[in-house]
């Protein structure tokens, strides 16, 4: 087993040299290359850092990059002082004022933008006293104050009380601990330290050393005899395969790619969490970010978030200053533009362990990309493309708005009609319910046009579409429910009316479901607008919005609809045979309530699978809105309007037939049992 992990490590301090070499060259063979550019610095974010540019080549293969991980320390004092200067460098650790005004005297003038997150692991080396076995770090459980008190060298043995207490039944080597820390300046080790001196709380007796990048001299000695100082992460981790019983801090893609484990904690609210990516994420949204773009996230209080996260950056000299080549830093900022929007770079990030920045956290870095210059000449900037590049868009907006109107008019008509029978028996609220679905569907297509530059057009998008479809199905479903109950037993419902309380009132509860849905959407995974790249070369990029789990809330409101649809056509159904003449408008709601579910069930799965920037996506989703709601309101408001409207010719019989308030009146009079039963039900005002 040791001689494997040997083996591993020695694979891993290849993969350092071959590095520092020049990464990309092998894959840029056969093209020619127009620009060279030359980058050092955090070995934190190597690994991901060495995909990006593997795969930038593939997108402009005359740009050849090459990153060698030297450490962060290294990396400020090139960017700072070195000639011939980098043309970026990565640091997770902050530069400090003297980094800035040293650099500023020599002309040059650093911006720090921040890349991505990641965690930092404490990882061990142990062997089961009994048999001998390796303990998997995985299985072992540290808490904040334990960790830094091995760091600090208050514990100094892996026997000691504090951490048994922590792993019962855990049988522990009663040995030394062995501690291996960075040699080099680190950002690494400046996260790990900007942790545990969190994990002190101000208790200087326990932690007096602050927040340093490079271990004291002082504190090092006082380690055990076997403790040892590493260069980089891979030094650290060579150290760790080799020394048994040890401890060190690497970050968790050397873990991963290691195929070693590392030791779980308990976090500064009590729970025992991971490093993956999701545990990084709650840190990176809650920090607070300086005027200098920079933010400490460790030791979040979020109960889902890793204590040991930080922040990996690029620094760039943004000075335009005329000795600069302007080729350079176009294709500087243009290859770090592509690693922060482009969809393959934050997959790749994501699957290495490396927490994405949220849109708003990236776009401090986009505009400060926009804004550099050369020669006075902007150096890139994006070029957003003509999202309405088809009449397809101005055709369906002109048609929701047309169709808008009809709602509006309708509802007009029923309120100035509300003294006619038949007018009472749809009932102004039900009336004013549907139409206002309508309405709002069919302004839910004036909100798909608009570019969503902004999350607030994002999130409203399912909003009005859940909100729309609900206030359609709702009282229809509430209306088609108290007919059943009508039909089934006149004489027993003889006064169980459609009134505008009962059909209100299931209705308020569904949407009332609804709004707590919708609430919950934009609380926990908002819908929310990002930038993504359509052609990296020419920069062009246009608005999208996301949900990292819109299929989960898809999924919820699929099924919420089904049940509405079920429940309404079973009790339409149940209803259609119903001796009153009047629950006629029945089959209307049945067959209403189905032509919208279907076509919801099409449009919703559609409207997350596909792009609405695309001119064909948007003219689906927008039948999808504009077909079911103007089939709807005809279903359910053309009889009605051909009932009481005088230019129709029915008004009179129509009167006539209800103009006592009565369902008494039989076209069938030969019919004993259908007189009896019309005599039975209640009256048009009433159902």
């Amino acid at each position: 087993m040791h001689c494997k992990k040997t083996l591993v490590a020695l694979a891993m301090l290849a993969l350092l040299f071959s590095g520092a070499v020049g990464q990309g060259s092998d894959s840029s063979e056969g093209a020619e290359i127009d620009v060279s550019l030359t980058a050092l610095g955090a070995t934190f974010p190597f690994p991901i850092y060495s995909e990006f540019i593997f795969f930038y080549q593939g997108v402009r293969p005359n740009v050849e990059i090459t990153y060698t991980p030297t450490g962060s320390g290294t990396g400020k004092t090139a960017i700072t002082e070195g000639v011939p200067e980098p043309d970026f460098i990565g640091s997770d650790s902050l530069l400090k004022d003297s980094n800035y005004e040293n650099a500023a005297a020599i002309g040059r003038t650093l911006v720090m933008f921040p890349m991505l997150g990641g965690s930092v692991v404490p990882v061990v080396q142990l062997n089961d006293p009994v048999t001998g076995e390796e303990i998997d770090s995985s299985d072992l459980r540290l808490d904040r104050y334990t960790l830094l008190a091995i760091f600090a060298h208050q514990i100094t043995r892996w026997d000691d009380p504090a951490i048994v207490a922590l792993n019962p039944g855990f049988s522990l080597p009663a040995a030394e601990i062995s501690v291996m820390t960075r040699a080099d300046s680190s950002g690494t080790t400046e996260i790990f330290v900007e942790a545990l001196n969190s994990f002190s709380e101000g208790n200087t007796a326990l932690w007096p050393y602050g927040v340093f990048s490079s271990w004291p001299e002082a504190l090092v000695q006082s380690y055990g005899a076997q403790s040892a100082q590493l260069k980089g992460n891979f030094g650290v981790l060579a150290g760790l395969l080799t020394v048994p019983n040890s401890v060190g801090y690497l970050v968790l893609s050397f873990v991963q790619d290691a195929g070693i484990s590392y030791v779980p904690l308990f976090n500064r609210a009590g729970a025992l969490v991971g490093a993956e990516s999701q545990y990084v994420e709650p840190a990176i949204a809650n920090a607070q970010y300086s005027e200098r773009n920079t933010a400490v996230i460790v030791d979040d209080p979020d109960v889902d978030a890793w204590p040991i996260a930080g922040l990996t950056y690029i620094v760039l000299d943004v000075a335009d200053r005329g000795d600069r080549d302007c080729e350079k830093v176009e294709a500087t900022a243009r290859y770090l533009e592509w690693s922060l929007v482009s969809k393959q770079a934050r997959a790749r990030a994501a699957s290495a362990g490396y927490a994405v920045l949220p849109p708003s956290v990236r776009d401090i870095f986009l505009s400060g990309l926009q804004n550099m210059t050369c020669n006075g000449e902007p150096v890139v900037g994006f070029v957003f493309i003509d999202q309405h590049d088809s009449g397809v868009y101005e055709a369906f907006l002109a048609i929701a708005c047309l169709c808008a109107v009809c709602p509006i008019v309708l509802f007009i008509v029923v309120l100035i009609n509300k003294h006619r029978s038949a007018v009472k028996g749809t009932g102004w609220v039900f009336a004013g319910l549907t139409l206002l679905g309508c309405l709002v569907n069919f302004m839910a297509v004036v909100l798909f046009y608009l570019v969503p530059s902004n999350n607030a057009i994002c999130a409203l998008q399912p909003w009005f579409v859940i909100l729309g479809f609900t206030l359609l199905l709702a009282p229809m479903l509430a209306k088609v429910f108290v007919l059943w109950r009508i039909a089934s037993n006149a004489a027993k419902f003889r006064k169980f009316s459609t009134t505008p309380v009962i059909l209100f009132a299931p209705t308020a509860v569904l949407i009332s479901i609804q709004l707590v849905v919708c609430v919950l959407w934009t609380s926990i995974d908002m819908y929310s607008s990002t930038i993504e790249i359509v052609n990296p070369v020419l920069s062009e990029v246009k608005y999208v919005c996301k949900s990292d789990t819109i299929w989960a809330w898809i999924g919820l409101e699929i099924g919420i609809f089904s049940a509405m649809m079920l429940g309404g056509v079973f009790l339409a159904i149940m209803t259609r045979n119903s001796p009153f003449d009047k629950h006629r408008e029945v089959k209307w709601i049945g067959f209403s309530m189905y032509n919208l579910v279907v076509f919801m069930v099409i449009m919703i799965p559609l409207l997350a699978a596909l792009d609405v920037s695309d001119s064909v996506t948007y003219f689906l989703i927008c039948m999808g809105l504009v077909l079911p709601t103007f089939c709807t309101m005809c279903t359910l408001y053309v009889p009605l309007l051909i009932t009481i409207l005088p230019c129709c010719g029915f008004v009179t019989t129509s009167e006539n037939m209800s103009g006592s308030g009565s369902s008494s009146a039989n076209p069938n009079p030969n019919s004993s049992a259908r007189n009896k039963s019309a005599t039975d039900a209640p009256s048009r005002s009433d159902v």
